[in-house]
């Protein structure tokens, strides 16, 4: 059976992306999938950290520079069904090209579970944007903060040009200040069919957002307030699959090198989790997302 990939990034660091990525992984591998975290944070690599591994023997080095059969990369967690792909040991210093990227990708695709999870870490850069892209799905994990909102905005403006950049065009898209949707309406009074083709590019891979560290009610909408930014304005259909109030346990878990799902089954902050993993998996197995104007 082929892998279901997820790419879990965004804008802005300090969301609890890495953190939230490893418990969907303990998540999924509690409901009997075979899971592999992947660490592809090339400037923070810690997951390995969330579960007390120190100097793992092997990392995201052998599949970067294709040393062999990607899968011998993969440890063990410690939890049943769950490997893990340890990031890099030190921080990438270079950007690697287009080509490089892609290549890359391509070579975490061979890795052998039945949804495996790539942490591509914070920012708009071509690492983190390309990485995101070929994922099957992609999870940008917000906070209520007005900073980090505006950062994942900018994030979803690279999002849009990386999709648009692999289709043959006409029209080159404008230096900065850029919005898909304003955008194609111009393409559609010059050329209609190439607006339809350039749409449904934009729209062949859902974006699915998750808020963490909600700590009022009005910090529950922020994540449908970004879907529907993101049909208005960028042309993409996605769904917000829920918000995760704060919880000081998570960061104590974290102290303790322990997966919260494990160490806090009972919280709230695990139930609200366990609910957006079943939102995601349902996102990951739908079919329709360029033809479906309902996405949420």
């Amino acid at each position: 059976m082929k892998s279901m990939v997820l790419a879990v990034g965004g804008g802005k660091g300090g969301t609890g992306k890495s953190v939230i990525c490893t418990q969907l992984g303990v998540v999924f591998a509690q409901m009997g999938y075979r899971v592999v975290l992947v660490d592809a944070d090339r400037q923070g690599a810690n997951l390995h950290t969330f579960f007390g591994l120190e100097d793992p023997a092997i990392s995201f080095e052998w599949i970067f520079h294709a040393q062999g059969d990607p899968n011998r990369a993969i440890l063990p967690s410690g939890v049943k069904r769950l490997g893990l792909v340890a990031g890099l040991r030190e921080e990438m210093l270079s950007q690697p090209d287009e080509e490089q990227m892609r290549a890359l990708a391509e070579r975490l695709r061979q890795l052998d579970a039945d949804i495996v999870l790539w942490d591509v870490g914070s920012g708009s850069e071509l690492w983190q944007t390309i990485l995101f892209e070929r994922a099957d799905c992609g999870l940008l994990v917000s906070s209520p903060s007005p900073t980090s909102i505006e950062k994942d905005y900018r994030f979803f403006r690279h999002v849009c040009r990386w999709r648009l950049a692999e289709m043959p065009m006409q029209q080159s898209l404008p230096a900065s200040g850029w919005l898909p949707v304003p955008w194609l309406a111009s393409v559609m009074r010059v050329d209609m069919e190439q607006a339809h083709a350039l749409q449904a590019q934009l729209r062949r891979a859902p974006l699915l957002v998750l808020i963490n560290g909600a700590l009022q009610p009005d910090d529950r909408a922020v994540g449908q307030d970004m879907i529907a930014a993101l049909r208005r304005f960028f042309g993409i259909y996605g769904r917000a699959v829920g918000a995760l109030d704060f919880d000081e346990r998570l960061w104590l878990s974290i102290r303790q090198r322990r997966p919260a799902v494990l160490e806090y089954p009972e919280s709230l902050w695990v139930e609200q989790l366990q609910v957006s993993a079943r939102l995601i998996l349902q996102s990951m197995h739908r079919s329709d997302w360029s033809t479906s104007p309902e996405a949420s």
